[in-house]
């Protein structure tokens, strides 16, 4: 629709162009702040929700785990436990013994080999190498309450790790997924 819009130059022109440069700022500032506390807030849930999933792993972070080195080393019911989630072939070798690291497997060895164990009166954890068509670094979580044992946490280490100090490392720099299942259902 044409109209006839008046003109404006001199005192009142600069002053109305101050004005809304002015609120055109202070809008496009409000904005860029209320992005801003979004995205903080937004990773400040997601950390919590994270947190929340993997109490377990915050726990291998927090809690004096006492290594071992040896598979009969850790206790009975968790080597149970352990074993039962390895479905094809339920052997973990020492970690300075032979496995089956590659797809040319030889049935006289085991498929897995342990990096590391961690125990506490109510927890155990178990990193272990899983060798084959598609290598990868598995780590186990399991609380001890009585008598039962019961799976709290597993999944992939993305990391080479061969201690317990450098297994904390790749947890803090996210190198552990919590999806440890391969196709086949096995751990």
């Amino acid at each position: 629709m044409a109209a006839r819009t008046r003109i404006r130059r001199g005192k009142y022109a600069m002053w109305s162009r101050i004005v809304l440069v002015s609120a055109a700022g202070f809008a496009t500032v409000a904005a860029l702040a209320g992005l801003f506390a979004w995205h903080v807030t937004s990773q400040f849930v997601a950390e919590e929700a994270w947190l929340t999933r993997n109490h377990a792993l915050v726990k291998v972070l927090t809690a004096n785990y006492q290594p071992v080195s040896r598979v009969d080393a850790i206790p009975t019911g968790v080597r149970a436990a352990l074993f039962g989630l390895m479905k094809d072939d339920p052997r973990l070798a020492n970690p300075d013994e032979r496995f089956n690291s590659t797809d040319v497997v030889d049935r006289r060895f085991p498929m897995r080999r342990l990096i590391v164990a961690g125990g506490l009166p109510t927890s155990w954890l178990v990193c272990y190498e899983h060798g084959g068509r598609g290598y990868v670094r598995h780590l186990v979580i399991f609380g001890v309450r009585d008598d039962r044992v019961e799976l709290q946490f597993s999944g992939s280490v993305g990391a080479k790790v061969t201690s317990l100090r450098e297994l904390r490392k790749a947890i803090r720099e996210g190198h552990v997924s919590d999806n440890t299942r391969d196709a086949s259902g096995h751990y």
